[in-house]
């Protein structure tokens, strides 16, 4: 993880609990936003939105390598 990534966003969108452990290893500033904060943020301003679009694009092609790679393990 770098600046500016985004941990537990499937949560917040979907107003579920998820549980993530991260350990830093130097100095790090967290926010904590909730569904309704991060619509406030986004209303209006398409740089958010691409923002949360890119993290979703994220997980779902580190979902679909993962699919791949079981796929190539079964017989």
């Amino acid at each position: 993880l770098g600046p500016g990534d985004v941990i537990g966003l499937l949560g917040v969108l979907q107003k579920q609990p998820q549980f993530t452990t991260v350990e830093a290893v130097g100095d790090v500033t967290v926010q904590s936003l909730g569904l309704e904060d991060l619509l406030e943020t986004t209303s209006g301003k398409p740089e958010p939105i691409v923002s949360v679009l890119n993290v979703m694009a994220k997980y779902i092609r580190s979902l679909a390598d993962r699919v791949a790679e079981v796929e190539r393990e079964i017989p």
